[in-house]
């Protein structure tokens, strides 16, 4: 439970002995954000915003986050434009589960005169979309919403997912998993053991599975990746 990284963030903003007893129980437990390769959509076909309203709400349909409350809001609403090509929408009703669909147009439109190249679908059931928020309007702030527009899946999500992707000393490859079993307890523990010799810090990203960035450092996450013969995974470290 403790690997889960919304319940380490409730453990951390408790103010009661209760709530920490009830989280530790697994009393109050709620589901991750759900924010991955089920609800990212890239490259889209799209010349008009319906699409990109319609796909994201189907993908938190799809994945359980919303309900046909949700679906016909969101679809019926016309999403917030929030420069640099970048537009929101959300519900204050049907939210299922936190989660958090984009969709990405293949070339860039206008609505009203203003440029539309990603839309970003909130389902909001708790605190935890707020975070990927704060990343969002940061990018828009420091006027770098093009790493956004241009990036692949993986970049995608860390960007939305970690406040460490943009950083200016970043490196990173890619490789083939090679080994027979993937990346079970015992593989997984060395490659583990060999991140922690460095002082950086390392995430490592299954490209083949919920292209999510884990902490090399935790042995539950990198296994949890679930890497399997043949999946391509990315290391990036920073620092």
């Amino acid at each position: 439970m403790l690997s889960d990284d919304a319940v380490a963030a409730q453990l951390q903003s408790a103010t009661t002995a209760e709530e920490l007893r009830a989280l530790l129980m697994g009393e109050k437990q709620s589901e991750a954000l759900k924010l991955d390769n089920e609800t990212l959509s890239l490259d889209v076909a799209a010349s008009d915003l319906l699409t990109l309203q319609a796909l994201n709400a189907a993908r938190l349909k799809e994945v359980g986050a919303v309900d046909a409350a949700f679906v016909s809001h969101v679809i019926n609403d016309t999403p917030l434009n929030l420069g640099q090509g970048v537009w929101l929408n959300d519900s204050a009703e049907g939210n299922l589960r936190s989660a958090v669909a984009v969709s990405r147009a293949a070339n860039a439109f206008t609505r009203d005169e203003q440029p539309v190249s990603l839309l970003a679908t909130v389902a909001m059931a708790d605190e935890q979309p707020t975070a990927v928020l704060n990343r969002l309007s940061k990018l828009l702030l420091d006027k770098k919403a093009e790493h956004l527009l241009k990036a692949d899946a993986a970049t995608v999500l860390a960007l939305l997912t970690s406040d460490d992707a943009i950083a200016e000393d970043v490196l990173s490859a890619e490789f083939v998993v090679r080994n027979e079993h993937g990346l079970h307890a015992r593989p997984g523990t060395m490659l583990v053991n060999t991140i922690k010799q460095f002082s950086s810090d390392i995430t490592v990203t299954n490209l083949d599975g919920s292209g999510k960035p884990a902490n090399g450092r935790s042995l539950m996450k990198v296994v949890a990746l679930g890497v399997k013969k043949g999946h391509r995974l990315r290391f990036t470290g920073a620092g």
